[in-house]
């Protein structure tokens, strides 16, 4: 892309002082040292800085003078997710940053908004990425940070397309906002939905009991409460263990927690387990109707398998079978996707860091099991009731990624000259 008139090309060091910060300093060298509050990459997000977790290190007199931050600094990740950046513009005196960070301050009157902006629609074009060697583990030092070319306006049309990019991408941003609120209101009656039919049932007029349960306020008296192990064939896990070695380019799924979402399984096409793997691993072979339970981290994630994932093998997931002439799997699942259902899930999780649920304490469950032919009735109905939810859902992430991807376009159009800035300005006030 020619570069627009009055524009020239820069290594960003040319332009602005870019500095690494300090290594951890768990005690201090000397009396005069002090213990300051300092960010890491952790604290930079995208396009904002958390303090309200900052942590202190010890910086001597020397190091406080270089690495003191200013208001208007850009704050650029070093490592972890790499170019993710942010201005500083806390409210807090001598904050310094460590060495998962670079920071860049100008040289003279060019914009640091502005390189936010011209850096941000370098990561999104996937160019710092190849710049860091995504392959290994990527650092975007110093060197590479300054030695990145960037074509800059005049300093005052820096500060226009910044001004300018602050307002638009503050509107796209609202409406990414509104939409996140909408769908979690649609999750929210998701959830309230599913928990009233499969503990309540679909008539209303109907007596009741109380159950054996801190968690719900009654039940339908005709409806039973059973011990999940009591009418279950099968409770087990998939395969643990390390899978670098036994993932192939094809042959048998191999399902994962992360395809575990709102009692759906979303396979993405990526792992395979070769037949005689899978044959020597027959316990967690997949049937239609086995209901999947997520095992380690997001409790409470759970699917039934459909016909079209029969024959799957599985890793670490918990695996239950049931007796059809009790629950159907697919009802089961519904249950433990209900609010009722990932509370007593969550009620005998194991680990307050890394939740885990053991295989064992799942059959001891207590459920409410309706009828057969309730049971039928109510899958219907939440089959067709959560799918014109779904399909809202649908569109409106549909909408944000649009939101998202126009943001990134915007972005990208003014920081190289495609939009000229200061004409569309001027259109929208005529």
């Amino acid at each position: 892309m020619p570069v627009p008139q009055g524009w020239r090309v820069s290594a960003i060091k040319r332009r602005y002082a870019v500095v690494l910060g300090k290594m951890l300093a768990s005690s201090p060298e000397g009396s005069t040292w002090r213990a300051l509050p300092y960010v890491r990459a952790a604290n930079v997000q995208d396009g904002w800085v958390d303090v309200a977790d900052l942590k202190e290190m010890w910086f001597s007199p020397s190091e406080v003078h270089d690495l003191r931050l200013r208001e208007g600094d850009l704050l650029v990740c070093e490592g972890g997710d790499v170019g993710r950046c942010a201005i500083w513009d806390a409210p807090l005196q001598d904050v310094c940053f460590q060495n998962s960070v670079n920071r860049v301050r100008s040289r003279g009157a060019d914009s640091t908004r502005f390189l936010a902006y011209a850096l941000h629609s370098l990561k999104a074009l996937g160019a710092i990425d190849a710049l860091c060697n995504r392959a290994t583990i990527a650092h975007f030092t110093a060197e590479k940070l300054g030695a990145c070319a960037i074509a800059l306006p005049p300093p005052d049309e820096q500060h226009a397309i910044a001004d300018f990019l602050d307002r638009e991408t503050a509107r796209i941003d609202a409406l990414v906002a509104k939409q996140g609120e909408f769908l979690a209101r649609l999750d929210e009656h998701r959830r309230a939905l599913v928990t009233e039919v499969v503990t309540r049932g679909l008539r209303r007029n109907v007596p009741t009991k109380s159950p054996a349960h801190e968690w719900l306020s009654s039940i339908p008296a005709h409806w039973e409460e059973r011990a999940l192990g009591s009418f279950a064939t099968k409770i087990t896990n998939g395969y643990v263990g390390p899978t670098r070695d036994i993932l192939v380019g094809d042959g048998v799924t191999y399902l994962q927690s992360l395809h575990i979402k709102h009692n759906r399984i979303t396979f993405d096409g990526k792992y395979f387990v070769s037949a005689p793997w899978s044959a020597a691993h027959a316990k967690s072979i997949l049937k239609a109707g086995d209901v999947l339970i997520v095992q380690t981290g997001d409790i409470g994630q759970v699917a039934v398998v459909p016909p079209e994932f029969e024959g799957a093998n599985c890793h670490a997931l918990i695996i239950i079978r049931t007796r059809e002439d009790v629950m159907q799997g697919e009802y089961l699942a519904w249950l433990l996707n209900s609010e009722f259902g990932v509370q007593s899930l969550r009620s005998i999780q194991t680990g307050a860091l890394h939740p885990h649920l053991n295989c064992g304490n799942v059959k001891f469950l207590r459920l409410p099991v309706p009828p057969l032919e309730k049971q039928a009735a109510i899958i219907d109905c939440l089959n067709d009731r959560v799918a014109r939810l779904d399909i809202l859902r649908a569109r409106g992430t549909e909408m944000i990624e649009r939101l998202r991807e126009h943001r990134a376009a915007l972005i990208t159009a003014a920081v190289t000259g495609g939009l000229r800035v200061a004409e569309r300005v001027a259109a929208e006030a005529a």
